[in-house]
């Protein structure tokens, strides 16, 4: 690895466009990004030139076809020594000990950690886990049940995917507090919240490391690991780098697409009811849902390995690039009236809610499934289910990666 002061990439500074201030802590922004990015298409722009409010500037890119080319473009890189010095001097998380995974890495690494894990997240082991999903939603929405009110986020959303990665992972669901305090931080820390970022990524890393010593579960997804580990098959920092990846990237997904997914169809009634009375099959309703309420946002930074040039811009070598998967979903040169729900759309599945190319997310199946059972349940189990506050008043979490509620206050009807 270069060190971080120093990119691999040296190339004469071009001039770039005009910086446009990207807000990703500003509520009035998370609320409604796609304001932000629908404008800079009409602008005839695919991709800008943003600062984040750590001062990095990268390119941002919001046009499907730009996305989904660069996506698998092997001149962008996922090894941050691609990139320029003045990300690494900026980056919040260039500190926590914990980015050697799957998302920061290039084949052959990336190629030997995927094939380490691809087995456990096949279709033969999801569909066997659906059991598990079942009992454990039922679960929660039985204790869910007892109340008039409740919300969806910290009562049904976050325990639900929580506990089926800590089942994949062999991690005591006992912890689910502490991971949930983690994850939160290290996915969608404010701007106050940086310095208690950093301190969670230690205090996971070390958590790992002592599961790790102790030994795990031997039939678990973890065990396996550590086994490879033992075998010499991967480093320590790879290790608890795909611990990490697996418990936070392994629920946080499903957290947004089951609160994001619940809005959106409480918003059309009409779709809360069929979906309730089961005249709408929840696997439709869940692509739709990935399609226009992407609950990954934006990508992890990409970096230019040489020059690429797209439309009328310049991506320079050591340049950082974001692909903005929520801004993709709702191009209109694809997606006929993006902000609609249509549960019939032929393009659907062509969404980037799970990326594209080698780096396409390894759970994407789980998180379907997950989504589906998760939503399915609910309607079924609340039918006249209502929001217990007006849209306005919902807060939007923070940060540039993911699109989620902080809560999702509800009334069930009964």
């Amino acid at each position: 690895m270069a060190s971080m002061e120093q990119s691999r990439c040296v190339s004469a500074s071009l001039r770039k466009p005009e910086v446009l201030p990207l807000p990703i802590y500003d509520p009035a922004f998370k609320a409604n990004p796609y304001l932000f990015y629908s404008q800079l298409r009409r602008d005839g722009r695919d991709l800008a030139w943003v600062e984040l409010p750590n001062g990095i500037r990268a390119w941002l890119v919001v046009g499907f076809e730009a996305s989904r080319s660069l996506l698998s473009d092997p001149r962008l890189s996922r090894d941050s020594s691609f990139a320029g010095a003045d990300f690494h001097r900026r980056h919040p998380t260039r500190q926590t000990p914990l980015f050697q995974h799957l998302l920061t890495f290039d084949p052959p690494t990336h190629t030997r950690l995927r094939a380490l894990v691809q087995r456990d997240f096949t279709k033969r082991n999801i569909d066997a886990l659906r059991p598990r999903i079942t009992l454990f939603s039922e679960e929660l929405l039985s204790a869910i049940t007892l109340k008039s009110k409740f919300d969806l986020i910290e009562d049904f959303a976050r325990p639900l995917p929580l506990r089926v990665i800590c089942e994949i992972l062999g991690t005591p669901m006992s912890d689910e507090h502490v991971f949930r305090r983690w994850s939160a931080l290290l996915t969608t820390a404010d701007a106050d919240e940086q310095d208690l970022a950093q301190a969670a990524g230690a205090e996971l890393r070390e958590y790992l490391l002592n599961l790790a010593a102790v030994g795990p579960r031997q039939q678990s997804l973890f065990g396996l690991l550590v086994s490879r580990h033992r075998a010499g098959e991967l480093t320590i920092e790879e290790l608890v780098g795909m611990g990490f990846l697996l418990l936070v990237a392994g629920h946080e997904t499903t957290v947004n697409l089951i609160g994001n997914g619940a809005l959106a169809l409480l918003a059309d009634g009409q779709a809360w009811r069929k979906l309730a009375q089961g005249e709408l099959p929840a696997a439709a309703v869940v692509e739709e849902l990935l399609r226009a309420e992407s609950p990954l946002e934006v990508s992890t930074p990409l970096f230019a390995r040489e020059p690429i040039s797209l439309g009328d811009e310049t991506i320079e070598c050591g340049d950082t690039v974001f692909i903005s998967y929520g801004a993709a979903n709702r191009d209109d040169r694809l997606f006929q009236r993006p902000e609609m729900l249509d549960f019939g759309r032929e393009k659907a599945q062509q969404h980037l809610a799970f990326g594209h190319g080698i780096h396409h997310c390894l759970g994407a199946r789980l998180a379907r499934t997950e989504g589906e059972i998760a939503l399915h349940h609910l309607a079924r189990c609340f039918p006249d289910l209502a929001l217990d506050c007006h849209v306005r008043d919902l807060v939007w979490r923070p940060g540039l990666y993911m699109r989620g509620l902080r809560a999702l206050p509800l009334i069930t009807g009964i």
